[in-house]
């Protein structure tokens, strides 16, 4: 079994191989089955944990990104056009104070 996957090393990890071929050796084939079914269970298992627990900082990280464009495109010309409006001139390099 381990010469017939190890022909197709492309498609199965070296550690599958030598694994089924330890199984033929020790006559614990069933036994190590079920083992690789448990270990790829598991591989597979945190792979996706993991993918999970990063979607909701990148949500968190692109949600502030929006907020950004979202200001500096709609809030501060905004505020710019009601200080035109109260007749403030506003000069570059000058910070405008409110007291």
């Amino acid at each position: 079994m381990s010469q017939g996957f190890s022909e197709f090393k492309d498609l199965y990890p070296e550690f599958f191989i030598g694994i089924i071929s330890i199984g033929e050796n020790t006559g614990k084939l069933y036994e190590v089955l079920k083992g690789l079914s448990v270990y790829y269970d598991k591989s597979l298992f945190i792979k996706k944990e993991i993918k999970n627990a990063c979607i909701y900082p990148m949500f968190i990280f692109i949600s502030m990104i929006l907020l950004s464009i979202f200001l500096v495109n709609e809030v501060i010309p905004n505020f710019f056009e009601i200080y035109k409006s109260m007749n403030i001139n506003y000069q570059k390099g000058v910070k405008l104070y409110m007291i």
